[in-house]
């Protein structure tokens, strides 16, 4: 935020607001204007994605203006930019604005921004500190509310306030003080105005890790106090961090035990390391919703299916049903009136005695008639049922190689394209996109590039990444002398080896890489946790696709063998150069 709040303040102190915009319901647009320049500055009080940064492009707004976004265009359009300020060591920026109003007279507002986390918010702030409106709450709460600014909670030492008020001497007086008072980990709970990753890494720097700002500090009160001088004065090398497993995160400096990113100016830090924080969050929000609606429409399917078996199982008495019906209208002057079973001789042998059992009420002619119309119920249902429950089988066959495909994924382009394919095969309805940004996958979309891997002595590995992928792959990219591998009887995504030209005749693959090809097909398949997989290999030639099969489906003659265990080769690139077709 220091770093920020000075490159704002070198850059756009004087610029003109000529329109303010509102592209979501936690972000505002502030269209800022300099003489050969102009800027399009967000800000954005998401409870996952807060932050300020410069747009690179004019976000589009709803056709009407929210009523925050419209107070906003009232107090701010055709003012200027007069400060910018940022109170010490806090997650908080404000702008200063000067203008005049409808009749001519000068007019101050600020637009303050809380990065507090989810409680983060953006207020506009009137003369004698007035809110006039906040995007967070509803306007009419604010009325005549006093704004009160962030306070440092009691008990902690706000380092950077006690820095610009008292010295250095007499900060890192007062932090040995507490450090000796304390112990450390209390001392570091005693200090404000450090992130976590911030705290961590001055604990880092103590203990001899490079990259402390200010240079290599000599213990804990020591790391402290540069990294406060730092803060105070402005001293930035701003970057993105990627932690081991987390979100990305802009940062003033490079932090030990992180992936480091150099950026050339704290805005581009916060876009990029938004950029990449928001793709993560739509890809977790996309996965999610995926995994329910595969989920809920594979449990219809079971549950239809299971039903449909029970109704088959009831017919396999057909033809014991027509046996008894036919047997009743054989002997229908030895049925008594008003009996409720009856014994008859067998067709095939009178000495044995069949059970018949009867309904009272009706007729002994009647009752047959009941026997033999449950007996063309019977076979009706083989005849109509028991392909229902091989496409249910089929149904639930495709949903695995989907929810195969989704634990595989590794890009949004991935998990877009899945869902595409899950509505244009009626699994679910139109996207209506994630609560962070709205997606609709485009019509027609070509299928998601197989993996590319690169093997031994110019062999070249192609994976397909869903079931439409594995279809593009096997039927319209490969060559018949391609080499085609899958796990045996399990989902998984289809696999083709493609051999230099000048091996392309060979009756095998080398030993190392059709093991590392085959290696490759176990991992992207359902068997991917087991320690051996079998996995088949043919050439593609003996590969063919059913008529009006589903997509992914296939079946193939003269396959091998080969039990492997699961590898994935090493990618020359997540999504590589496609397969030239033949």
């Amino acid at each position: 935020m220091s770093a920020i709040t000075r490159e704002v303040s070198a850059t756009w102190i004087g610029a003109r607001i000529d329109r303010v915009g509102q592209p979501e319901a936690m972000s505002i647009t502030l269209e800022l204007r300099r003489p050969g320049a102009t800027m399009h500055l967000l800000l954005s009080a998401h409870p996952e994605l807060f932050r300020i940064e410069e747009c690179t492009d004019h976000p589009r707004n709803p056709p009407v203006p929210p009523r925050f976004c419209q107070v906003l265009r009232r107090h701010l359009e055709g003012t200027r930019i007069v400060g910018c300020v940022q109170p010490p060591g806090e997650r908080v920026l404000e702008l200063h604005m000067q203008g005049r109003d409808e009749i001519g007279d000068s007019h101050s507002v600020r637009l303050v921004a809380e990065f507090t986390g989810h409680r983060a918010n953006l207020l506009l702030i009137g003369r004698d500190d007035i809110v006039l409106a906040a995007i967070r709450d509803h306007p009419r709460e604010h009325q005549s509310r006093t704004y009160a600014p962030l306070t440092t909670p009691e008990g902690r030492l706000n380092l950077v306030s006690f820095l610009l008020v008292h010295g250095t001497t007499a900060l890192e007086t007062e932090l040995r003080r507490r450090l000796q008072t304390h112990g450390e980990t209390a001392f570091l709970q005693s200090i404000f105005g450090l992130s976590p990753p911030l705290t961590r890494a001055a604990v880092g720097w103590a203990q001899g890790a490079k990259g402390c700002p200010g240079g290599d500090p000599s213990d804990l009160v020591d790391a402290v106090v540069r990294v406060t001088r730092a803060m105070a004065e402005g001293v930035a090398q701003s970057c993105v961090l990627t932690p081991a497993n987390g979100l990305a995160t802009p940062s003033a400096w490079p932090l030990p035990g992180y992936g480091v990113e150099m950026m050339p100016s704290a805005l581009a830090a916060v876009a990029e390391a938004y950029r990449i924080r928001r793709a993560a969050l739509q890809s977790a929000a996309l996965r999610q919703k995926l995994a329910a609606v595969i989920g809920r429409r594979q449990r219809q399917i079971l549950t239809r299916i299971e039903k449909q078996e029970g109704e088959l199982a009831a017919a396999q008495r057909a033809d014991e049903w027509r046996a008894k019906g036919e047997l009743l209208l054989a002997h229908l002057a030895m049925v008594p009136k008003g009996a409720r079973e009856i014994w008859l001789p067998s067709f095939e042998d009178p000495e044995q005695q069949i059970r018949i059992e009867l309904d009272p009420a009706r007729s002994p002619s009647g009752n047959a008639q009941i026997l033999l119309a449950r007996y063309r119920k019977g076979r009706r249902a083989q005849a109509e049922v028991l392909p229902r429950v091989s496409e249910g089988m089929e149904q639930v066959r495709y949903l695995v190689e989907a929810r195969l495909a989704l634990e595989q994924a590794e890009t949004i382009a991935e998990l877009e394209d899945l869902e595409s394919m899950l509505v244009t095969d009626g699994v679910t309805t139109e996207p209506r996109g994630s609560r962070l940004q709205k997606q609709q996958p485009p019509s027609g979309r070509h299928p998601t590039p197989p993996l590319h891997f690169a093997l031994d002595a110019g062999w070249l590995l192609f994976v397909g990444r869903n079931a439409k992928s594995n279809d593009h792959l096997t039927m319209n990219l490969s060559r018949p002398d391609d080499w085609w591998l899958h796990a045996r009887q399990i989902p998984g995504s289809h696999v083709l080896l493609r051999a230099p030209n000048s091996d392309r005749n060979q009756d095998r693959p080398p030993e190392a890489v059709l093991l590392a090809a085959a290696g490759c097909a176990a991992y992207f398949s359902a068997g991917r946790s087991a320690h051996h997989v079998p996995v088949d290999f043919t050439r593609r030639r003996n590969v063919h696709k059913p008529r009006q099969a589903p997509a992914g489906f296939v079946s193939y003659t003269g396959e091998h063998t080969l039990l492997v265990e699961p590898r994935r080769p090493t990618p020359t690139g997540i999504t590589g150069p496609t397969p030239s077709a033949p």
